[in-house]
């Protein structure tokens, strides 16, 4: 028996094309890009943002990245938050929701720890 085909072309083949182009798609949308003080576009894996000396750096896919109070860039495994204090407060779940509550307190899937510099990597 021979395969379907749509077009004259093999399902398979086009089963194939079909996840290539879905898997692009879903890339991208997980990647950020951010213009630099120079007009360079950056890009990278997660959500990026840009330090004080105008470097770009991201978090890795489903992480989070926030300036802190002295405009350095902070990472997490998850989303992050700035609380009350002005501390960065991630989700330690990869793709983790992170919250405030009406007083300033930052709760998170999966529980919080600190956005941290080592989570991040600079933007090309």
């Amino acid at each position: 028996m021979i395969g379907m085909r749509i077009e004259g072309i093999p399902m398979r083949l086009f089963t194939i094309v079909c996840s290539i182009i879905l898997f692009s798609v879903v890339t991208q949308a997980n990647a950020d890009c951010i213009n630099n003080p120079y007009g360079k576009r950056l890009c990278g894996k997660g959500p990026c943002e840009m330090d004080q000396y105008g470097k770009v750096f991201c978090a890795q896919p489903g992480g989070g990245a926030i300036n802190d109070n002295d405009d350095n860039v902070r990472c997490g495994v998850g989303n992050c938050l700035k609380d009350d204090l002005g501390r960065v407060r991630c989700s330690k779940v990869q793709g983790g929701d992170a919250s405030m509550d009406e007083n300033g307190r930052v709760t998170c899937q999966g529980g919080c720890e600190n956005g941290k510099m080592s989570l991040c990597e600079e933007a090309k």
